[in-house]
Order: C-alpha cells, then sequence, then structure tokens
C-alpha cells in the first residue's frame, strides 16, 4: 500500500508540474492543481478503506507520513486559493498590508494551539504513534471516511500545508514592502 501511495504521489506532483508549465491564468492554475489533488488523493482513499495494513507502523507511516502529503498539497492550494482572491479584489494597499499580516500569523497561531502536538512531531517522537495515528476501528467499518482517518493525521497536513504557505506569505510581505519603497 504504501509503496503504491509513494509512487502515485510522485505521479501527482509530475502532473501538478505539467499543470505549472501550461502558464494558465492563476486562479484557472489552482483550480487545475486542486482538482489533480483531489482525483490522487480519492485514488489513495479508495486503496487505503479497503486494505487491511499489514503492521502497526505500517498503517502509522500512512496516517503520519503518506496521507499527509496528499491533503496538505490540498490544503496548501486552498490557501493559495484565498490569498489569490484578496490579492486581486483588495485594492488599497492599507487593507493589503493587513491581509498579509494575518496571514503571516497562521502558522505561527497553528503552533500556540497545538504546541503539544507541534514538539511531538518536530522532534520525531513516536511513543504516541499508536494512538494518534492508527484507525482503532474493526474491518467491518465500511465508511471510508471513518476507514482513512486517524486523530492526528489532519494536523500532519495543516502544518505542512502552513509551513509552505508561511513561505509563499513570506515572500509576498517581502514584494509588498519592496512595492512601498519604489
Amino acid at each position: 500500500m504504501n509503496k503504491r501511495a509513494e509512487q502515485l504521489y510522485q505521479t501527482m506532483l509530475n502532473d501538478m508540474a505539467y499543470c505549472r508549465q501550461k502558464q494558465l491564468d492563476r486562479s484557472t492554475e489552482l483550480e487545475c492543481l486542486f482538482t489533480i489533488c483531489n482525483r490522487y488523493w480519492a485514488l489513495i482513499q479508495r486503496d487505503a478503506a479497503h486494505y487491511e495494513f499489514m503492521t502497526g507502523n505500517e498503517e502509522i507511516y500512512f496516517f503520519k507520513t503518506i496521507k499527509p502529503k496528499f491533503i496538505s498539497e490540498k490544503l496548501y492550494i486552498g490557501l493559495l486559493n484565498h490569498a489569490q482572491l484578496f490579492k486581486t479584489h483588495v485594492t488599497d494597499r492599507v487593507s493589503l498590508k493587513k491581509l498579509w499580516e494575518q496571514e503571516a500569523q497562521r502558522l505561527e497561531k497553528f503552533i500556540r494551539c497545538h504546541e503539544d502536538f507541534y514538539n511531538y512531531y518536530k522532534a520525531d517522537r513516536k511513543e504516541k504513534d499508536a494512538e494518534w495515528f492508527t484507525c482503532f476501528i474493526h474491518s467491518g467499518v465500511t465508511d471510508i471516511e471513518k476507514r482513512t482517518t486517524t486523530a492526528k493525521d489532519h494536523l500532519v497536513s495543516m502544518l505542512l500545508a502552513l509551513e509552505r504557505y508561511h513561505d509563499y506569505v513570506s515572500e509576498e510581505v517581502k514584494l509588498f514592502s519592496q512595492s512601498l519603497i519604489h
């Protein structure tokens, strides 16, 4: 399962790179990227929902590492789309500056709200992995969401997305500040 998922993730990234090379307008590009992410996650989710992990470590790896890669791409694109909408529709510089200042705080706010999890994850600790990154449901459960969700995988996904988004926002703040100088 994990090997196939890793291969599909690489294929998804290749498809996303191809989408970016098309030189679409920003809104269309983000829509294209989001569609690609949804398509690949649906494949992985379907496979995972019907797969019986052979070991706890295999399941933990899937939910702590693989699933968040897919979901964080979707979340990141959603954040970019949010920023794009504001950039497009906010014309006065004061409001735009305020927007970037607020967006720059998203990662820090996440870390404050989930400090214990953040420290655990960043230290690559393992003692709570079985509790946080396994489904703990019996094989008779058929609901696809329940079979592909754990207690904390959503936090890994959001953290990965917010880290990338923070880099994006930092670059936007830098460009915005330079435009004020010129």
